[in-house]
């Protein structure tokens, strides 16, 4: 089955880049990317745990058509693997051709001036990607990355620009049992170095509840609204981000829907040491709101929806993903980045991390410290290497609920784009 879709796949490509396919001759361009990344992990917290290893790869391919003027077409494949994965019944491996993970990452298309408007219009599958992606992005770090299925309006001029955006996350054809998500982004540039970004989002699950006192009611409606407003003159950059959340979702099966009421915030100062190296201090703190009692009818916690978590908690990525992201985060963080040539990077931070209320279980809330130090080495226009090394020292709070042990991860990247 697999091989005939890779057939079709084949067949239909060839078709669209043949000259009967179009009624004259289109503009098309080419793309890729083929990354490699090699990780050593033990994030176990455990003494004398043995550490992980991961191959992964990610290649991609895309396809750009203009058929005509104002109108673009994206086709992008993408198939994602760690090595390894293959069948063993054929020949250990070496014979497995069926490229499970063989996908269109993004397949849209997108109009200009629509109706001899200022708009813009893109329908497809594609990658969605909102100012810092602190909510909404590319998560570009995973293997496989993240798309939306989605309609995306867009208007833009010299200060402002806004999208108006629909995506249907999963679900059938019909309204009932679907994952949405509805939103507006706009930036606004008053200034040289003034930018502020505003979000207004709303994610809703339309699986209803089959009994209680909520019976026939969606599981899940949130509304998230923010800024996130950042500045950037001369040797000093600077940014605040805050966020609301609101609505009711059913926080465990069986219990009644509960009143989210959420809030994120951020602080981030940069301070250029030297222009000529591109030496730079920055001190950061954010404060991700949690919830103790879940069973009180009010949800606490601030989700971060579909944002591009790699790196701002920290590069191991313990939250919100590994630990305590019911009760939520307060990270403390100092970071260094120098250029030893003009073409080799050296960043390195520290974050403080804890939970923003105890564990029902615990008083404690310190959460431990990580430290993490990368190269970034840009060999060609093409081809860029980057490593990093992070070490996690843990606090009482780890301490007691998983272990004493310090854990350690590290990895090599390459990544060629063409």
């Amino acid at each position: 089955m697999i091989r005939i879709k890779k057939i079709q796949v084949s067949l239909w490509l060839a078709f669209a880049l043949s000259d009967a396919a179009w009624p004259q001759s289109p503009i098309y361009s080419f793309s890729g990317q083929i990354r490699y990344r090699s990780e050593v992990e033990d994030r176990s917290f455990l003494p004398r745990s043995k550490p992980n290893h991961y191959h992964l790869l990610r290649s991609r391919f895309g396809l750009q058509v203009r058929p005509e003027p104002g109108i673009q077409v994206f086709l992008q494949m993408q198939d994602s693997r760690p090595f390894g994965g293959e069948n063993t019944s054929l020949a250990r491996g070496t014979m497995d051709a069926s490229a499970d993970a063989l996908d269109f990452h993004q397949a849209y298309f997108m109009l200009d001036r629509l109706f001899s408007t200022p708009l813009q219009l893109k329908i497809g599958r594609q990658e969605l990607r909102y100012g810092n992606e602190r909510l909404i992005g590319v998560n570009n770090w995973s293997n496989t990355g993240r798309v939306f299925d989605a309609c995306v309006l867009s208007y833009k001029n010299r200060v402002a620009s806004l999208d108006v955006f629909y995506s249907r996350l999963s679900g059938g054809q019909n309204s009932a049992n679907a994952d949405n998500l509805v939103g507006i982004f706009s930036t606004l540039r008053p200034n040289g170095s003034l930018v502020c970004d505003g979000y207004l989002l709303h994610d809703y699950l339309t699986k209803r509840i089959t009994s209680g006192i909520d019976q026939g009611k969606d599981l899940l409606r949130r509304y998230t609204v923010g800024l996130h407003v950042h500045s950037g003159k001369g040797g000093l950059q600077w940014a605040l981000e805050g966020y609301r959340q609101a609505g009711a979702r059913q926080v465990q099966e069986g219990l009644p829907l509960a009143d989210i009421r959420s809030a994120f915030l951020s602080a981030d100062v940069r301070l250029v040491l030297a222009a000529k190296s591109a030496t730079a201090l920055s001190l950061s703190a954010c404060r991700i709101s949690g919830d103790s009692d879940p069973g009180d009818r009010t949800a606490r916690s601030f989700d971060l929806l579909f944002g591009s978590k790699h790196g701002f908690y920290g590069l191991m990525d313990y939250y919100p993903d590994r630990l305590f992201a019911d009760q939520g985060l307060e990270d403390y963080a100092v970071s260094l980045t120098t250029l030893c040539s003009d073409r080799l990077q050296l960043a390195a931070q520290a974050h403080a991390f804890r939970t923003d209320v105890p564990l029902p279980s615990s008083a404690a809330k310190s959460i431990g410290e990580e430290l993490d130090v990368t190269l970034n080495w840009t060999y060609s226009k093409t081809l860029t290497l980057e490593a990093g090394c992070c070490a996690f020292f843990p606090a009482a709070l780890v301490r007691s609920t998983h272990g004493s042990a310090v854990s350690t991860w590290g990895y090599v990247m390459t990544t060629l784009t063409f």
